[in-house]
């Protein structure tokens, strides 16, 4: 069984605050994609929102990610800056900020990162099997 792992740091000069967050098994979700050109992309991904336990996304590029729901609800948009991440969790970002994904999705769709140009997308979901 694995056991997944998220570690947050701060740091300046000398001082430095970190912590690792142990969060426990679950169906790993991922994503690795280099989307390219001038028109969006979709991919498969689908995902239970309710069960999510962790979020983790990374991209060289600013895109805008939308997660397409499932049936009735709204679709989700996450606006990505190039390569600062985005992460949430159940345990930690849970008791503070409120589940970003909480429908069922299908697929996500990332919009285009330009004529000539490839992004490195990256996209972890830590969810309940």
């Amino acid at each position: 069984m694995t056991t997944y792992r998220m570690t947050r740091t701060w740091s300046a000069g000398g001082d430095t605050l970190s912590k690792t967050e142990q969060l426990a098994d679950g169906l790993d979700i991922r994503l690795d994609e280099e989307p390219a050109g001038a028109a969006p992309v979709t991919y498969d991904l689908p995902l239970d929102g309710s069960k999510l336990k962790a979020l983790f996304v990374l991209c060289d590029r600013p895109l805008t990610l939308t997660f397409n729901n499932a049936g009735s609800g709204a679709n989700v948009d996450i606006v990505l800056t190039n390569d600062v991440p985005v992460q949430w969790s159940l345990s930690s970002g849970g008791a503070y900020f409120a589940n970003p994904l909480p429908g069922n999705y299908d697929n996500v769709t990332v919009s285009a990162p330009g004529a000539g140009v490839t992004a490195e997308l990256e996209i972890r979901l830590l969810s309940d099997a």
